[in-house]
């Protein structure tokens, strides 16, 4: 049995020039996840008028 432990890795930069879908505002990083097994790079996004989405 493998037990895998969520570790930080590296610092993302916070800026984004994403806009809001909902209220056209610049959209704040939340957070990156690494797929390992697809090697794809997740990052989530949030807005101050409470928008959240993703991109891979």
């Amino acid at each position: 049995m493998e037990l895998f432990k969520a570790e930080k890795v590296g610092e993302a930069d916070s800026r984004s020039l994403k806009t809001c879908r909902v209220c056209a505002q610049k959209l704040e990083h939340v957070r990156a996840i690494l797929d390992s097994r697809s090697g794809k790079l997740i990052q989530m996004f949030k807005c101050r008028c409470g928008e959240r989405t993703w991109d891979e």
